[in-house]
């Protein structure tokens, strides 16, 4: 590309989230024994979350 052509090009962004407006969740440190953690692995993505759910 040119100097001009790179002075003009749009600036592409991966869409995101953003701030949290009211933070909702807090960042902690948890040890789980292996057979817990191989239970919620088992079911595939999202198992950090389904730890988390009520």
């Amino acid at each position: 590309m040119t100097d001009e052509e790179l002075a003009t090009a749009p600036i592409l962004r991966r869409p995101g989230r953003g701030l949290q407006k009211l933070p909702t969740k807090q960042r902690a440190t948890l040890r789980l024994s292996a057979d817990v953690l191989a239970h919620f692995r088992a079911d595939g993505a999202g198992w950090q979350t389904r730890i988390s759910v009520p």
